[in-house]
């Protein structure tokens, strides 16, 4: 129980520190207001999918994840070493990592229409 409360703090702060380190950037993450919002996401449309899934996918939320799960691992099974706790962040925050931001990256571009627009003619 002792290595959860550890692992879920370092997530945590880890999300923290991330998010002035965006808004240090010039990126404002927790904006309230609708032109913030549409602001955040036009920056986040010229950066691209592979930067958008690097730096809110990896570095965001799957850094975060990766640590609050290896931190706890390794405190509650500190036998199995510090390589392998090493091994599963790492694994972790690139599999978690990629799978928020591709999933962000889908809403962030809005719903594709159906049918096609090069089919609609025809």
């Amino acid at each position: 129980m002792i290595g959860f409360a550890i692992g879920a703090t370092a997530g945590f702060v880890w999300g923290f520190l991330w998010a002035a380190v965006l808004r240090a950037a010039g990126i404002p993450v927790f904006g309230r207001s609708p032109e913030q919002r549409e602001i955040r996401r036009q920056r986040y449309l010229r950066m691209g999918q592979a930067r958008y899934m690097f730096v809110e996918g990896i570095l965001g939320f799957g850094f975060a994840c990766g640590l609050a799960i290896a931190v706890s691992d390794f405190i509650e099974y500190p036998s199995q070493g510090g390589i392998r706790a090493v091994c599963e962040f790492v694994f972790l925050a690139l599999m978690l990592g990629l799978w928020h931001g591709s999933d962000g990256w889908a809403k962030l571009r809005g719903p594709v229409p159906f049918p096609p627009e090069s089919l609609r003619g025809k």
